[in-house]
């Protein structure tokens, strides 16, 4: 089996960063309001970028398992 070393950057994109920002104030301010976990984590998992060693960013999804899905 051949085996290979490189760098890899990750980054989350715009969407994901917010939802995650507006997750964050509505329940430490609002509590009341919920946003649903199922919905978080469906933005977040489709809001990645990855660059492999000098290589341009690409979409990324994360699936349920945790894989990436190019």
């Amino acid at each position: 089996m051949a085996m290979a070393t490189m760098q890899v950057q990750c980054r989350m994109r715009w969407p994901g960063r917010f939802m995650l920002g507006l997750a964050m104030i509505v329940a430490r301010y609002l509590p009341p309001l919920r946003i649903p976990h199922k919905w978080v984590v469906a933005i977040t998992n489709r809001s990645w970028q990855m660059k492999i060693g000098r290589g341009e960013w690409r979409n990324i999804r994360i699936g349920n398992d945790g894989r990436v899905i190019p």
